[in-house]
C-alpha cells in the first residue's frame, strides 16, 4: 500500500514538472531550470521505483552451492558404479531434501535404499523432513 502511494504522489509530482516544463521558455535561465528540474524528477523516480541498491558486479558464487553440485555429483557416480548402494541413495535424498528439491525421484530413492537397508534410521527422518517441507508455505 506504501508503494502504491509513493507511486502516486511521485506521478504527480511528474506531471506537475511536466505542466511547468512545457510552458513557453523565453530566457536561458528558464532553460537551464528546466533542465535541472527533469534531471531532478528523474532522479527521484529512479530513487522510488528503481533498485539503485542492486550492486554493478555480478554476485559471487555460493561456496556452499558448489560443494553440494560436487556431492551430488558424487553421489551420483557412486550410484552409477554401485546401483545398491543404500548409503548414497540416503545420502543423496538427505542433499536434495536439505536443498528444497525433494522432486519425485527422491521417493523413488528412499524406497529403494528402504528395501536394501530396511534398519536403516535415517529413511523416516528424511521422510519427515519431506512431508514437512510439502505442509511449509512456499517463499517467494
Amino acid at each position: 500500500m506504501n508503494d502504491l502511494i509513493i507511486t502516486a504522489i511521485a506521478g504527480i509530482l511528474t506531471a506537475a514538472c511536466c505542466i511547468w516544463i512545457f510552458r513557453p521558455l523565453r530566457t536561458p535561465r528558464g532553460f537551464f531550470a528546466t533542465s535541472f528540474m527533469c534531471a531532478l524528477a528523474a532522479l527521484s523516480i529512479y530513487m522510488l521505483l528503481g533498485n539503485p541498491g542492486i550492486p554493478a558486479h555480478p554476485a559471487k558464487p555460493n561456496p556452499q552451492a558448489q560443494a553440494d553440485m560436487h556431492q551430488e555429483a558424487a553421489f551420483m557416480e557412486s550410484l552409477q558404479k554401485n546401483p545398491r548402494d543404500a548409503d548414497a541413495m540416503i545420502r543423496l535424498a538427505a542433499l536434495r531434501v536439505v536443498q528444497d528439491r525433494a522432486v519425485e525421484g527422491t521417493e523413488k530413492l528412499l524406497d529403494r535404499a528402504s528395501a536394501i537397508a530396511p534398519e536403516d534410521k535415517r529413511i523416516p527422518i528424511i521422510r519427515s523432513m519431506m512431508k514437512a517441507a510439502e505442509n511449509e508455505p512456499k517463499q517467494n
